[in-house]
């Protein structure tokens, strides 16, 4: 039976408005600019869940290539598939007693309720990481059980029948782990900070402090009974049920009291009928906080920010609720949990974290009123709100499969802007997305993967492919929103939700469910975008023939064509407007679709007419390569009537040569207050490239109202004026914008330009810019960035001060990254400090400092590495400490062979 979709009220949009135009925007021939946004604002600083779990995921085995898909050695077949849960997990009741929040080391007795499925199990394997298994019993049935440090093997007698109900009961002990739960203690280095626990088990670490089948394809109901001492929150999935206090005898050293928290994720706590969740989006956080409750619903939700936060929450995380209303009418879908909970937590890895009903969010989410001129949290926060229904309620089968929670994440703050911002604000994010995948994503089958691949070799490895499940999984529903239309659409993804629920998904449950509703055949769509890797790059040319009163486009795909990377369909509507004042006036529409190398395609036109824009609202995610008269690219810069349309001119102009005319309408839209930030962005980095100096000094010297503007004009004076040496105009600017832009960014942007046109002249002031404090220590973070490029003894001491405890970890990431570039100053130093680090457990700095070590390419490493190696506990570090003694090692050899140094630093 067809599903015909209930029609969704969005905001309304104007003519043409709704879908970008993204990619190398110029001329063709000539280098792209596609990723400017994306990767000018990541570079930043700006914490992202993509950003983050690509930064997990890079430090694992190396990206996919044929070795991931076949050995040629044994003939195996790499692929990853899905592993069998052999019996139908249902619920999971721990109680966990922490007697020291300072001693990492807790007691666990788990139950754990499962069926047989099978008609008869006398086996299970668990995943049991690190953990001291003490004992596992059932009643009416004999386990035997062992343990190898990761896999809990069980065998039963007798065996479990089919539909028999087991519990089993396991005891164990938690000892500080590596991963999964982290444990953060007092510390001279941060005083007055109490001690921290939280978890995280995405993609596959929970197993590090409860045995369970440690994958997302079975879903289970779960339950914790969580004694800490007094003066402690718990905070775990679902529902309080509970807290209860024991008090301690007086003459017992320690709290007054002990305290127990009942957490439980089950039935009473789904607004939806059934409260189960796969194993890895289980939460844990014991520590003391500010608590804000920023709902005024039903569904409470809670703000949990670090001690003397309470009065910044409001202000970073006040829309929250109008979010989830957003999002309840878009799926007809109530918000799935009876409470939404967001967590601030120390040392946290990631940006964000979507476990069920309990967000946890990286260290320093959380804005005074000077990070918030700068910029907000929104995305972020509306990306791991979105995770509640894709990928909490909804979740992936298998990790290949993972762009179904987070491409759907994604697009749904596009969704978030378009509320929030209009019809601009949605289509700078889905442009942002474009430019990212254009940037990254190239077709070259076999040996990069799809989006959607069983080929790799870690679970993080599927984050952080070229054909990224975020900005692509989100470029994919956004074309999918184009082909089919609004109510279409969204009345598809209703029916998505509203079968899938409470299950697995695998790609083809969406497809089957759109084709459904759309009545269209989209195998050719999901295989051409989500099947195999890479985009299209269109090279093309629009030309007025006079004679024959026409305008022809040619258009050529100049990307890689072969057999593994035949040519992409692609279809590009062509809209002529005849008076730029009026953009309903168009002179010719038609459609180019082709999936061949060449087409063309033509439009009768006696003259000119004031635009010819291709793909306005672009139904399709290609690089585009575009020659056409100067006059049409400015007119569209001015009166483009979409932002896409708008950025492709900016981006264009950049290429080309530029009258003084044309130079004050890019500074016309830079000084633009009401043109998108996005737009005024591209047109300073448009001057830049176009060697316009003076109209980018006028562009420095006025007062450019948007942060992410300055930045851009920032960057451009770098770009522009590199070597120009410390007395330059340009070296006087941006000293002036390290000092007293009011934005960090700015500041993080300034100190890179900086070195560039003022080099070893500028330590003076970049070394002064260290004392800065900042919102996510980006002043910090982007200093030492541009110290890399400073060979001087006072270059590396301030690195080396960074990576003590007590710094922000991504700032001690940054800096030990920076030690190893300037090894070659004093490569014992270098080593001595680095080598010390081996033993460090702070995450952002345990995960970094092998590559750190290799990168000194110093021999005298070696030891340090093998005892290292010999003292890791997780599989995860003992690989990075192995690739980087590999490296070593391999330049020893070449060494002996007079082909490279035996020693020294970078």
């Amino acid at each position: 039976m067809t599903h015909r979709p209930t029609p969704v009220s969005l905001t309304p949009m104007p003519l043409l408005a709704g879908v970008l135009i993204a990619g190398p925007l110029a001329l063709a021939c000539a280098a792209g600019n596609g990723a400017h946004n994306a990767t000018g604002r990541a570079a930043t600083g700006e914490i992202t869940c993509e950003l983050v779990k690509t930064e997990a995921a890079a430090l694992m085995d190396t990206g996919p290539d044929r070795s991931l898909v076949f050995d040629p050695e044994t003939g195996r077949d790499l692929r990853n598939y899905p592993p069998s849960p052999v019996v139908d997990f249902e619920h999971m009741r721990v109680n966990l007693r922490i007697d020291d929040m300072e001693i990492p080391e807790a007691l666990a007795t788990q139950t754990l309720q499962f069926t047989g499925i099978a008609e008869s199990t006398s086996e299970l394997s668990l995943d049991a990481r690190l953990l001291e298994i003490h004992s596992v019993e059932s009643a009416g049935r004999r386990v035997d059980f062992e343990h190898d440090g990761h896999e809990l093997e069980l065998t039963f007698i007798p065996p479990i029948a089919r539909d028999e109900t087991v519990e089993i009961e396991t005891i164990y002990t938690i000892l500080d782990p590596p991963y999964g739960l982290f444990w953060t203690t007092s510390s001279p280095a941060w005083p007055g900070r109490a001690p921290q626990i939280h978890t995280q088990g995405q993609p596959e670490t929970n197993s590090y402090w409860f045995p369970c089948h440690d994958f997302p394809n079975d879903r289970l109901t779960t339950e914790f009974l969580v004694t800490v001492p007094g003066g402690y929150e718990v905070s775990s999935n679902g529902r309080l049920v509970g807290r209860t206090r024991a008090p301690v005898a007086a003459m017992t050293d320690g709290p007054a009291f002990y305290e127990t928290f009942h957490w439980a994720q089950d039935d009473e706590s789904s607004r939806t009928g059934n409260g189960d969740h796969p194993p890895y989006l289980v939460t844990l956080v014991v520590g003391q906080f500010d608590i804000v409750d920023v709902a005024t619903g039903d569904v409470a939700m809670p703000v949990y920010v670090p001690p003397g936060r309470g009065p910044d929450v409001m202000r970073t995380y006040g829309n929250t609720e109008p979010m989830l209303h957003l999002y309840e009418r878009l799926f007809d879908e109530p918000y799935p949990w009876a409470r939404y909970a967001q967590l601030v937590v120390h040392n946290f890895g990631a940006g964000g974290m979507e476990n069920t009903a309990a967000s946890t969010m990286y260290d320093m989410a959380i804005h005074d009123e000077v990070a918030r001129l700068d910029h907000d949290l929104d995305g972020l926060i509306a990306h791991e709100l979105a995770h509640q229904w894709f990928g909490d309620l909804i979740t992936c089968n298998s990790w290949e499969h993972i762009w179904l929670n987070e491409g759907f994440a994604t697009y749904l703050e596009s969704l978030w802007f378009e509320h929030r911002d209009g019809p601009d604000g949605y289509q700078a994010d889905v442009l942002a997305n474009f430019d990212s995948v254009i940037s990254r994503d190239k077709p070259n089958a076999p040996v990069a993967q799809a989006m959607a691949s069983k080929a790799y070799s870690h679970p993080w490895e599927v984050f952080r492919r070229a054909a990224s499940p975020y900005p692509k999984g989100a470029s994919v529903l956004h074309m999918l929103r184009r082909k089919l239309g609004d109510d279409t659409f969204f009345g598809a993804l209703q029916l998505y939700v509203d079968r899938f629920k409470n299950r697995t998904v695998e790609t083809d449950d969406l497809r089957k469910t759109l084709e459904e509703v759309s009545g269209l055949s989209l195998e050719r769509f999901f295989d051409q975008w989500i099947e195999r890797p890479g985009v299209p790059t269109i090279g093309m040319a629009v030309e007025h023939d006079t004679a024959a009163g026409v305008i022809r486009i040619s258009a050529e795909q100049i990307q890689n064509i072969d057999a593994d990377n035949p040519a992409f369909e692609v279809i590009l509507p062509i809209i002529a407007i005849a008076q730029a004042d009026d953009p309903t006036d168009r002179w010719g529409v038609a459609t180019l679709r082709f999936d061949t190398r060449t087409a063309s395609i033509e439009l009768p036109a006696d003259t000119m007419p004031a635009m010819i824009l291709v793909d306005p609202d672009m139904h399709t995610l290609t690089a585009l390569e575009i020659t056409k008269d100067k006059d049409l690219w400015l007119t569209q810069l001015r009166a483009g009537p979409t932002l896409a349309s708008r950025a492709r001119a900016a981006r264009a102009l950049g290429h080309l040569d530029l009258e003084k005319s044309d130079a004050d309408t890019l500074l016309a839209t830079i000084q633009n207050e009401l043109e998108h930030s996005v737009i005024r962005e591209d047109a300073a980095t448009a001057l830049a490239e176009a060697g316009q100096r003076s109209h980018l000094l006028r562009a420095a010297n006025a007062q450019v109202n948007d942060a992410y503007v300055r930045l851009s004009i920032a960057d451009g004076l770098g770009t522009l004026a590199e070597g120009a040496g410390d007395s330059s105009t340009e070296a006087q600017i941006l000293r002036r914008m390290l000092a007293s832009d009011p934005a960090a960014r700015v500041k993080a942007a300034s100190a890179g330009a900086l070195v560039k046109v003022a080099g070893d002249e500028a330590l003076g002031t970049l070394l002064d810019a260290l004392q800065l404090d900042s919102q996510d220590d980006r002043v910090r973070q982007g200093v030492l960035e541009a110290l890399t490029e400073i060979a001087s003894p006072e270059a590396l001491e301030a690195a080396i001060a960074l990576t003590e405890p007590g710094n922000y970890g991504r700032t001690r990431r940054r800096a030990l990254q920076t030690v190893a570039a300037l090894g070659s100053v004093d490569d014992t130093r270098a080593l001595t400090v680095l080598g010390a680090l081996l033993s460090e457990s702070q995450l952002h700095v345990r995960t970094s400092i092998a590559e750190a070590i290799a990168n000194l390419e110093d021999p005298r490493a070696i030891p340090l590495l093998e005892e290292a190696i010999a003292r890791t506990r997780s599989k995860s570090d003992l690989q990075r400490l192995r690739r980087a003694l590999d490296r070593i090692n391999a330049l020893e050899e070449e060494s002996g062979d007079g082909t490279a140094p035996a020693s020294g630093g970078s």
